[in-house]
């Protein structure tokens, strides 16, 4: 084993883990909270209960899905999940409405941070240009790529949890259109679906990146279509 080409390559990924890492505990903790807290604003409590109704990242990370997330992020995208928070759909007062809410809290919240991310950024990038910020590294630079990060990653997990697969949060909102009888067969066999959507995940990634590209690819448009006021405002500026 060449355990000094292996050191080398931990040195080079290592300013990108530095961004990568906390970006994802915020990100991962804020997307959790959102599902917990709608249920909770919903009647159910099983959230707070068993403690995942919290910041807390520590309460959320999934061992799996977080190095899925790391990687990922490390070629451009960002993609993984994270422990889905418990919820009990029959304090809500119209279950498939209650379960649908609680489904796009998560993904909501990610693009809410994403658009958030990127509009903090251009301003950073407006200042540091007004300023005439040095090339190398500073404190505009580090803030720079975080909110970067901030924004590459949370698209990317927005996008993925989109997708009608068991345990992903699209199962949630877009199970509960189907008829009964069809959602309540993909509960019941929710946990082997998992498996076998983790094994394309792992075995056969190329399949998930055809599925994921053109879909992340619209989500940047639509950010950028978002974001025009905002870069039409800071021109006034610059």
């Amino acid at each position: 084993m060449n355990f000094g080409g292996a050191l080398d390559r931990l040195l080079e990924i290592l300013p990108q883990l530095a961004y990568i890492i906390p970006v994802i505990l915020i990100s991962l903790s804020i997307h959790e909270f959102a599902h917990g807290w709608i249920a909770y604003k919903q009647g159910d409590h099983t959230a707070k209960n068993q403690g995942r109704l919290t910041l807390n990242p520590l309460a959320h990370l999934d061992p799996v899905g977080t190095l899925m997330i790391i990687f990922t992020a490390m070629t451009g995208s960002g993609i993984g999940w994270a422990k889905p928070v418990p919820f009990n759909p029959s304090y809500f007062r119209d279950w498939k409405k209650g379960t649908r809410y609680v489904g796009m809290a998560g993904p909501v919240t990610n693009f809410i941070l994403a658009i958030l991310s990127a509009i903090i950024f251009k301003i950073i990038a407006m200042i540091a240009f007004k300023v005439q910020v040095d090339s190398g590294v500073s404190v505009f630079s580090i803030l720079l790529e975080f909110f970067r990060y901030m924004v590459v990653i949370n698209i990317s997990l927005g996008v993925f949890n989109l997708l009608p697969v068991p345990p992903l949060d699209g199962s949630k909102i877009f199970g509960t259109l189907l008829p009964d009888r069809m959602y309540g067969w993909m509960l019941q066999n929710e946990r082997y679906i998992g498996y076998g959507f983790l094994a394309i995940v792992i075995f056969f990634p190329q399949v998930l990146t055809r599925i994921l590209t053109p879909l992340i690819s619209g989500a940047w448009s639509v950010l950028n279509f978002i974001l025009t006021p905002i870069d039409m405002l800071l021109k006034l500026f610059t």
